[in-house]
């Protein structure tokens, strides 16, 4: 799984490296004087450390797999070794990129109150970047009709600051249920009226092999396009 590719702590780190490669290396040319080297090394640390301090918290979370069944949501932290049903926890103000994709028919992932609603389609991926600024509990439901179950599959956002983000991390880590391929296949049998549930990750490739379809569909899930199976049409898979 790949992060969130951010250019602006790269840009601005550079810029910061190069104004003080420049303050210590030309200043005492143009002057004809050094600089006193326990100064130097001094504004080195400095400038290293707050630059950590300003954009580490850009890099906690990395990337999140979403991925829609019937009729529950199910939250993949690949990096943190945590997977959810139904609730999702994020740290506030850090920027959020998703991995979305449907272990069944098509549906549509949706915070109203963080916007930018995105679909989901089995054998596919989106991505979709979201901030939430503020520490509270938000709404995320589903926008698109699925059968049944639609109008249960509702969930809590949990924005919280990234410290207490980390830590809910580390003690999820160490949840007593386990999610692998073999309790991905139990989790992903059609149900409704779902709890919110929390895992530890056994298997951090899983979102990979639900979205490249190394795991099969969500029984009762389509194996290929509509209409494949009808006399003199081809299968689309």
């Amino acid at each position: 799984m790949i992060h969130r590719g951010r250019s602006e702590p790269l840009l601005i780190g550079g810029f910061l490296f190069g104004a003080y490669a420049g303050c210590t290396y030309w200043f005492p040319k143009a002057f004809g004087f050094r600089l006193h080297e326990g100064l130097g090394k001094a504004a080195f640390w400095c400038w290293l450390v707050g630059f950590y301090v300003a954009f580490m918290p850009l890099y906690v979370v990395g990337l999140l797999g979403m991925v829609s069944l019937d009729w529950k949501w199910l939250f993949i932290y690949p990096d943190q070794k945590v997977a959810t049903i139904n609730t999702l926890t994020v740290p506030a103000g850090v920027p959020l990129q998703f991995q979305l994709t449907s272990a069944s028919v098509m549906n549509a992932f949706f915070i109203p109150q963080l916007g930018s609603l995105i679909y989901t389609m089995y054998g596919m991926t989106t991505r979709l970047n979201l901030q939430a600024d503020t520490p509270g509990t938000l709404q995320g439901l589903s926008g698109h009709f699925s059968g049944d179950g639609f109008s249960d599959m509702h969930f809590d956002v949990h924005v919280v600051p990234s410290e207490e983000f980390s830590k809910w991390a580390q003690d999820a880590s160490h949840a007593e249920k386990s999610l692998d391929e073999r309790s991905y296949e139990q989790i992903a049998r059609p149900s409704m009226k779902n709890t919110p549930a929390t895992y530890r990750l056994s298997d951090p490739d899983l979102f990979r092999s639900i979205a490249t379809q190394k795991l099969p569909p969500a029984p009762a899930a389509p194996s290929g396009v509509i209409g494949a199976a009808l006399p003199g049409v081809a299968d689309a898979r």
